[in-house]
């Protein structure tokens, strides 16, 4: 992992329980529109799978899961083990919710598996390096 990634790995890590207060402060509170408008637009359907790429603390997987209800599946992926832990804590008894700690730049062993993939604000994240290996994760993932 690049200084850099390590870098922006500890401060997600730091700010985790903060982080919906902080980026909604941050934002004037129009994030939480922002993702449930860009959820409409990612219209996900009944027994749909969902990857949530970069996911952070979970609160656009519970929408995902509201939006088809118990008939569909949302991983959530993040290389934080704070945002995982969050996420797990304030979602994690939604039953088709299940959240995976794991940087995204790696290898993820999902081929075909998902109707959709979302991910909000976070590739700009990841090292410039690492975007296309994301990029080809991605659409090796989808069905």
């Amino acid at each position: 992992m690049s200084s850099d990634a390590y870098q922006r790995k500890y401060f997600f890590e730091k700010i985790a329980p903060y982080y919906d207060n902080l980026i909604d402060l941050l934002t004037f509170g129009l994030y939480p529109k922002f993702l449930k408008k860009a959820i409409n637009i990612l219209a996900p359907q009944k027994g749909e799978k969902v990857l949530d790429l970069c996911s952070g603390t979970g609160r656009a997987d519970s929408w995902i899961a509201q939006a088809f209800g118990e008939k569909g599946d949302v991983i959530g992926m993040d290389v934080s083990k704070n945002m995982i832990e969050v996420a797990r804590k304030r979602y994690g008894a939604l039953k088709n919710v299940i959240f995976i700690q794991k940087d995204v730049t790696e290898t993820w062993g999902y081929q075909n598996y998902f109707d959709g993939i979302f991910t909000s604000f976070s590739l700009h994240e990841i090292s410039e390096s690492g975007r296309p290996r994301v990029m080809e994760q991605s659409y090796l993932a989808l069905k």
